[in-house]
């Protein structure tokens, strides 16, 4: 060494002789201050004739020389250098990058010496070598076709995808556009998936949206249709792919057009505004994009149906599947974590970046790009309060929140609000009467499919001691509002009460029943309009007698029912009144596993089971009981929007019914398999709304998956489409 450093190099010849120093010899020539051309041709002629001389240090001696040399000994010299790179190049990467990143230009050796390097490259250190390669050359390589080569070389030598690591060279091709442009397509339209993959990606990253090729221009009609194929077929950024792909939607060729709406159905089904928003850019316009447009709307209508749609939550419909799988991805996660921090490497490292925060509300990458934050489209309150109790402390504040709360009236007044005049009003009012002390004549049952004359109910009851005749007209559903229509519909209201006061009712049974004073009575669940009711109280006037008309509107229902008929039913206990309204308050909580509606319903049954005799007036008592708990759950689960508490209370009351019919050996008693099959078409009723519900979203494509960003997908959109086609 101290030879070469005083340019003595026959001392050091003599003092370390490169046959037994050869590493030294290298290593000490590369480091050398300056020799003479003599001293470099003696220093090269011995090298080449060393035996087994292939290290990293032989490498970068012959590189170091490589421009000390004349011209012969230079081309043996690139013939040694390049049957060095000959096979794995892996350990030659540093010394090659090291002089290429010092040379002023590209020569053809050193294209040959980059193209042969990346040939051979091996094992884990690719990616590595892969980015000292980029930085050594990146800055000098201009040459379009070099470039080009690079990439070629790499794609058919490693994977596709490494020419994404070469962001220099690519910068550099990029200059270029033709070049550049025509070796995106290439990979865009390969054969070759992993190509187009890269293709696209290069398509994004380099916003060819801006550029200023025209795919109905530069490509013939096989290449478009390969083109929309391959740029629709990853559905990623919609907001560089279609601006050059929507304008082909005007394309002469029919092939290209249908070949694009074809592609387009899919691709709107996931990215839906970013369509709409390519397409109104350009200011298009043509009956296709109508038909996109028409498309998009009906499509979003169903998207918003499907958010709001409760029963397809995993966290109302699956909630324990929904617990355990974030607690499963929880202790991966944790597992993770702790794996990854071994050695006191943190995970954080791995997973995020460093970034400078830019103007306006983003961050700046390392190529300097900007990138704002998304805006918040929609929010959602989270019930923070109720998640965050222990099941002691929910259940402490479950009981104040219904402590000293009656809930009775309402109750009733809603169950009433939702009976309907066929089967269901004209059912139970006649009950309502005979608590009431009257004496049923005729029920809408026996006169059904004759004509009623206004009358469906007629009954007779002792008034201060004189026998009255009432004729009762049931008006309910769409007609239990008092209003202009309803008064003048053909068999309306004033129709109804003409007929039922212009028609006697006869029955020979009864004695001087013709001589009895007459009461009329409407009946209706539910209110009376202003301006109606004045008309009808006019016509009252007009028509009957003082004091012979009475109408009995949803609160006088409300009253009488409470005071007649339920008393024997729903509340007759304090614990039934209890789990009622602990049902009510947690309906439509996230996660309830309706143990109440169990605890209810069960209570319900013990408490016919207990009863020393069963009579027809239990037996009706604990139908009606269940009918409402059923009717009730039903009510309030519509109105909160979510069908599955109604769908699993009369469930469970069919299951449960039918079980203690079973268990009495009741099976062929006609009286009680009528009482159980109106509980059947309410659960048919239940169905019928909660499918047709479903329906309005199910027919689309993928509209049982949730569209929300959620991992927990991969388990519970096979679980709900199982749910729903299992019914």
């Amino acid at each position: 060494m101290a030879g070469l450093m005083e340019n003595n190099f026959e001392r050091y010849y003599a003092e370390y002789p490169p046959e037994d120093n050869k590493e030294f010899f290298a290593l000490a020539f590369v480091k050398a201050n300056s020799l003479k051309q003599h001293e470099v041709n003696k220093a090269f002629d011995t090298a080449i004739n060393l035996p087994s001389f292939t290290s990293t240090s032989a490498m970068a001696f012959f590189l170091f020389i490589h421009g000390k040399l004349n011209e012969k000994r230079k081309g043996k010299c690139e013939e040694v250098i390049l049957d060095l790179i000959n096979g794995d190049t892996t350990p030659y990467v540093t010394p090659l990058c090291n002089w290429m990143f010092m040379e002023q230009e590209v020569t053809a050796f050193e294209e040959e010496c980059v193209l042969s390097l990346i040939k051979g490259l091996r094992g884990e250190k690719k990616e590595a070598s892969l980015d000292a390669i980029d930085s050594s050359i990146g800055i000098h390589a201009k040459d379009p076709e070099f470039l080009t080569k690079i990439f070629v070389c790499i794609a058919e030598n490693l994977q596709p995808t490494d020419i994404l690591r070469m962001e220099g060279c690519l910068r550099s091709l990029h200059e270029h556009n033709d070049y550049f442009q025509n070796m995106v397509l290439s990979f865009v339209m390969h054969p070759k998936g992993m190509y187009r993959i890269v293709g696209r990606r290069l398509w994004d990253n380099f916003h060819f949206e801006t550029s200023s090729f025209n795919a109905q221009k530069d490509l013939p009609e096989d290449l478009q249709c390969l083109f929309i194929i391959s740029m629709l077929q990853d559905y990623g950024n919609p907001e560089t792919r279609l601006p050059k792909l929507l304008p082909l939607i005007d394309s002469k060729s029919e092939r290209v057009r249908n070949i694009l709406m074809g592609q387009l159905d899919p691709y709107l089904d996931d990215y839906m505004g970013h369509v709409i928003n390519a397409l109104n850019k350009p200011k298009l316009e043509s009956k296709y994009i109508d038909v996109i447009k028409q498309y998009y709307e009906r499509r979003a209508d169903a998207l918003e149906k499907r958010r709001s749609m409760k029963e397809l939550s995993p966290r109302y419909s699956h909630m324990s599947e929904f617990q355990e799988t974030m607690r499963l991805q929880k202790v991966h996660m944790q597992e993770q974590m702790r794996e990854a921090e071994k050695g006191h490497k943190s995970i954080l490292k791995d997973i995020a970046k460093n970034v400078v925060l830019a103007r306006g509300g983003g961050w700046r990458d390392e190529n300097g790009v900007v990138h704002h934050l998304a805006h918040i489209k929609f929010s959602m309150p989270s019930r923070q309060l109720v998640q965050s109790m222990t099941p002691m402390e929910q259940e402490d504040w479950i009981n104040k929140v219904i402590e000293d709360w009656d809930v009775k009236q309402e109750i009733i007044k809603q169950y009433i609000a939702t009976l309907k005049e066929d089967n269901e009003l004209d059912y139970i009012f006649p009950l309502l009467l005979k608590q009431m002390g009257y004496r049923i004549l005729l029920t809408p049952k026996q006169s059904k499919g004759q004509p009623q004359y206004g009358r469906d109910v007629v009954a007779a009851k002792n008034i201060d001691g004189v026998d009255t005749l009432f004729l009762f007209e049931l008006k309910g559903f769409s007609a239990k509002d008092i209003t202009d229509r309803t008064l003048s519909a053909r068999d309306g209201i004033i129709e109804s009460l003409n007929a039922s006061k212009n028609t006697k009712y006869r029955d020979a049974s009864i004695l001087g029943l013709s001589k009895f004073p007459r009461k009329y009575v409407f009946v209706h669940n539910g209110y009376a309009e202003a301006n109606a009711l004045l008309t009808l109280n006019d016509y009252v006037e007009e028509n009957f007698p003082e004091g012979s008309f009475d109408r009995w509107d949803l609160d006088k229902l409300t009253t009488l029912f409470s005071e007649y008929l339920f008393d024997e039913t729903l509340l007759t206990d304090e614990e039934s009144c209890r789990l009622f309204k602990k049902v009510l308050v947690l309906l439509d909580g996230e996660g309830n596993n309706f143990k109440d509606i169990v605890s209810l319903i069960d209570l319900q049954i013990q408490k016919i089971d207990g009863k020393k005799k069963e009579g027809r007036r239990v037996v009706i008592n604990l139908f009606a009981t269940l009918r409402l708990i059923a009717s009730m759950i039903y009510f309030y689960s519509k109105d909160c929007n979510n069908l599955l508490p109604a769908k699993f209370c009369i469930d469970t009351i069919l299951v449960k019914t039918w079980a203690w019919i079973l268990k009495g050996k009741k099976e062929k008693k006609a009286a009680i398999i009528k009482h159980f099959y109106s509980l059947v078409l309410l659960q048919v009723q239940i169905y019928e709304e909660y499918v047709n519900k479903i329906l309005s979203v199910a027919r689309l494509n993928k509209s049982m998956y949730g569209f929300e960003s959620s991992d927990t997908e991969y388990i519970f959109y096979p679980l709900r489409c199982f749910d729903f086609w299992r019914i």
